[in-house]
């Protein structure tokens, strides 16, 4: 049986069971089994009892440090090293120059061996001072009450949105908020962190949320602190207004102290591990893709069990802190920015900065316009009546609503716009024959695109002449022939042909025979090689 060495040290209450074995006699190889002790240790344990001069029962009846000191007193401590008593004071000044910017711990162990040539080599110098900052590294145990703060963070790694088009990638950050009593956090993705885009993000945080805490804290950012000062930072406007708009009392941590927000910091660690790695599989074309599908996996996140508990960050949020935090205002809080221009000739007003042309109704060209925006929606007036109102777009292609166009430029919008579906859902609007018609005239070249002045001039002809009178007349020609050509149909409308056609007249749309002898325009449309 393998048992304890006589020079180990075992645990008081082993040691009082041992004395008390001892004082009633028992077998020593009952005790050892009992103890998992070997015999050496036991009879170690018992010479040393007996040198006290005390009974068994009475040791047995000692506080711990009593008997510890008897049965277990400190051995000789080895002699430190005469290196290490050299390097022991400089510690603490060695420690502090290393928070200071662009000092190394090679630097530093030069200046060291210098002064200490029989010094320890650089791998032991960073080693003591490992073990140092270790022992020094004492952090304050903060304790939270439900529902009462909230911290604020962005995390440091960015993510990337793919436009669908040219395929350029752009920068996107995430704002994370979370509550510290329960863990319950929430993640916002935004394409900038200027003021603008921190406190929509902030905004939407509440949001999730479902209610308002009572403080919300931050690190020193330009977004949150004006001047930064260890006791009264001086707060930007738009953070005093935020925090107004939803009752919330705003603080700053201390500078260079992140560990007065340490849940936060910890959140951002949590989710690089959960959130990050499962849209690395992933690609988005737009942020509000992305922060759909990471409100969903922040879902599962919170709704996850804690380690050896029974309960959830979210179950913990809504039993014990919810109900204790204010309810949100009606509306949510919005930087508004007000400008006053003319509209130009091309009915387009520029609005932010990213300059995005927005357009309002061609009638209001020359007018003076009053436009209202924020990150997320465009309101135009013109004489005190609102007559666009438009989300915002950060492309560089303009926002227009063909409502707005005067009826020439949105025909001409149309056939710079238009496809071959589209084509045949206007012509299906007309009527089945018409449908037939255009069908025809796309398939009647390589190229789809070439037929498509054709099919408009086509569709034009029902504005002229009638919807009616254009799918009488796409159906004579399909009574009589496999194809058809603008020109036919131009030819019977003009002359009245299909007015005739109606009275009972049989007319010849087309003399040329269908037979296999007779090659047509759909011969010369392949290349054989």
């Amino acid at each position: 049986m393998s048992g304890i060495m006589a020079n180990s040290k075992i645990t008081m209450l082993k040691l009082k069971t041992l004395m008390q074995y001892l004082a009633a006699g028992r077998p020593y190889e009952h005790i050892c089994k009992q103890l998992n002790m070997g015999k050496s240790t036991l009879s170690d344990y018992r010479q040393r009892a007996i040198a006290t001069g005390e009974s068994f029962q009475a040791l047995s009846q000692l506080e711990d440090a009593q008997l510890k000191a008897l049965l277990q007193p400190p051995g000789n401590k080895k002699e430190k090293d005469p290196r290490f008593l050299d390097l022991e004071p400089l510690l603490p000044s060695i420690v502090s120059k290393l928070k200071k910017p662009h000092t190394t711990i090679e630097y530093l162990w030069e200046q060291y061996i210098k002064e200490h040539p029989n010094g320890y080599k650089l791998t032991q110098f960073k080693k003591y001072i490992s073990e140092y900052r270790k022992a020094h590294n004492v952090a304050y145990m903060n304790l939270y009450r439900p529902g009462e703060e909230m911290q604020v963070d962005f995390a440091g790694d960015v993510f990337y949105i793919v436009d669908p088009i040219t395929e350029d990638a752009r920068e996107v950050y995430m704002l994370c908020a979370m509550m510290p009593y329960s863990g319950f956090g929430c993640g916002y993705w935004m394409t900038s962190t200027d003021m603008e885009h921190t406190f929509h993000g902030l905004s939407k945080c509440l949001t999730y949320l479902g209610s308002a805490p009572l403080i919300a804290k931050s690190d020193n950012m330009r977004q949150w602190v004006q001047k930064a000062d260890r006791y009264v930072p001086t707060f930007t406007e738009t953070c005093l207004q935020w925090g107004l708009h939803y009752g919330i009392c705003m603080e700053a941590t201390r500078v260079k102290k992140p560990r007065d927000k340490g849940p936060v910091e910890g959140l951002v660690d949590k989710f690089y591990d959960y959130v990050y790695q499962r849209l690395k599989k992933r690609v988005f074309h737009d942020v509000d893709t992305l922060n759909a599908y990471t409100f969903t996996l922040i879902e599962e996140f919170n709704s996850k069990l804690f380690a050896g508990h029974t309960r959830s960050r979210k179950e913990i949020y809504e039993s014990e802190e919810r109900p204790g935090m204010m309810p949100l205002p009606d509306t949510h809080y919005r930087i508004r920015y007000r400008k006053e221009v003319s509209v130009g000739p091309n009915y387009h007003i520029k609005v932010g900065s990213e300059q995005h042309l927005y357009s309002v109704p061609y009638t209001c060209v020359s007018k003076r316009a009053i436009v209202l925006w924020d990150l997320e929606e465009i309101e135009i007036y013109v004489d005190n009546e609102r007559v666009a109102v438009h989300k915002r777009d950060y492309s560089n292609k303009p926002t227009t609503l063909e409502h707005h166009m005067p009826e020439n430029h949105r025909a001409y919008h149309r056939n710079r716009n238009c496809d071959a579906k589209s084509l045949l859902d206007r012509a299906s609007l007309v009527g089945t024959e018409t449908r037939w018609a255009v069908d025809r005239l796309l398939s009647s070249r390589i190229f789809p695109q070439q037929s498509y002045s054709n099919c408009n001039s086509l569709l034009a002809m029902g504005v002229k002449y009638g919807e009616e009178r254009l799918e009488t007349t796409c159906r004579m020609i399909h009574q009589q022939c496999e194809t058809v050509t603008l020109a036919m149909v131009k030819n019977i409308l003009q002359n009245n042909l299909d007015l005739a056609h109606q009275t009972g007249t049989r007319m010849i749309v087309s003399s040329t025979p269908s037979n296999d002898k007779v090659r047509g325009s759909n011969q010369y449309t392949t290349v054989t090689l």
